[in-house]
C-alpha cells in the first residue's frame, strides 16, 4: 500500500468514525487508553517471561538428557533369560524409551514457546497524518485506543498459547525426570 492509498484509507476511517460518533464527548478516553497501554505492556512482559523460562528449561532438559545417557547402566539387560524377556522389555520401554519420548515432547513445547510468532503492533501508517491531526485530543485517543484493543487481544491469544505450551513442556519434563530417576535407581540396584 502506497503512502497516498494509506492516507486515503485513513481519511475514510476517520470519516466513518466521525459519522458513527458524531456529537459524542470522550471524557474517559485518556484513562481507557492508559489502561489499554498498560495491558499491552503486560502482554509484552508475559511474552518475555515465557520465552526466558522456556530457554532455561531447554538447557535443563539438555542436562537431564546428558545425565540420563551417561549414568544409566544397561548391564541388567546382559543376562536376560528368554522367559524374562517380556518383563525386561516392559521395564526398558517404560523407564528408558518413555523418558526420552517425554523429554522430546517437552523440548518440542519449549521450542514452540520461544519460536517466532507474529505479534501485532499499532500501525503508525494508518493513524498519523493530516486528517487525524484535525481530530480533538480525546477523539484521537479514542481512535488509538480502539486500535490498541485489537492489538492487545491478538497478542493475549498468542501469549495464552505460549502459556499452554509452557505448561505442557513442564509436565512432560517432570514425567521424564521421574521416569529417568526410577531407571537410574533400577540400573544401580
Amino acid at each position: 500500500m502506497g503512502k497516498k492509498e494509506g492516507i486515503l484509507l485513513t481519511s475514510k476511517i476517520i470519516e466513518e468514525h466521525e459519522v458513527e460518533h458524531k456529537d459524542q464527548e470522550y471524557k474517559s478516553t485518556k484513562l481507557q487508553l492508559e489502561i489499554v497501554l498498560k495491558e499491552n505492556e503486560y502482554e509484552i512482559d508475559r511474552k518475555k517471561n515465557f520465552e526466558t523460562r522456556a530457554g532455561m528449561f531447554i538447557g535443563f532438559a539438555g542436562v537431564i538428557l546428558t545425565f540420563f545417557t551417561l549414568n544409566i547402566n544397561f548391564d541388567i539387560f546382559k543376562n536376560v533369560q528368554p522367559n524374562e524377556f517380556v518383563k525386561y522389555a516392559i521395564i526398558f520401554s517404560v523407564f528408558f524409551v518413555f523418558p526420552l519420548v517425554f523429554l522430546g515432547l517437552s523440548l518440542y513445547y519449549f521450542i514452540s514457546v520461544i519460536s517466532a510468532r507474529k505479534y501485532d503492533r499499532f500501525s503508525l501508517s494508518t493513524g498519523f497524518n493530516d486528517e487525524s491531526a484535525k481530530l480533538s485530543e480525546e477523539e484521537n485517543a479514542f481512535y488509538i485506543m480502539e486500535n490498541y484493543v485489537v492489538v492487545v487481544n491478538n497478542n493475549k491469544k498468542i501469549n495464552d498459547k505460549k502459556g499452554s505450551d509452557f505448561l505442557k513442556g513442564t509436565i512432560f519434563l517432570a514425567i521424564s525426570i521421574a521416569l529417568s530417576l526410577i531407571m537410574y535407581i533400577i540400573s544401580i540396584i
